[in-house]
């Protein structure tokens, strides 16, 4: 599941497989480019992943999501990653909205809502960080 180096999992839900996080920063956000990622329902969900930048592509799920929509930052002290929200849309930590511009910490088996809410993950940490 979790490979070297991987600080957590991005998880979607099936068919989607696990985006694995090893950068300290993940920006994410919208952008034209984009690859399948996967079918969720009868629509489409593209993204682009370099290890760094985590973009979605515009449609029906994404398209209340900004150019620049949200930052995960690892903290070394708490082994978990912050969420900083940049957007006018919001974000939502387990149907909670965050604050703009505050860090949130995300705990093991939290549930992220961004934009509309229609796109959600759900973060996973490998066991070595869990205490």
């Amino acid at each position: 599941m979790f490979g070297f180096g991987t600080k957590a999992e991005l998880v979607f839900g099936s068919p989607i497989k696990p985006i694995k996080l090893t950068a300290k920063t993940i920006e994410i956000g919208r952008s034209e480019q984009a690859i399948s990622l996967g079918k969720v329902g009868d629509k489409s969900l593209f993204y682009q992943f370099d290890g760094r930048k985590l973009l979605f592509k515009d449609n029906y799920y994404t398209h209340s999501i900004s150019r620049n929509h949200c930052h995960l930052t690892w903290d070394n002290k708490s082994k978990r990653y912050l969420l900083t929200d940049y957007s006018r849309k919001g974000t939502w930590i387990n149907g909670i909205k965050v604050g703009r511009v505050v860090n949130s910490t995300l705990e093991n088996g939290d549930h992220v809502a961004i934009g509309s809410k229609d796109l959600k993950f759900e973060i996973l940490y490998p066991r070595r960080f869990l205490f």
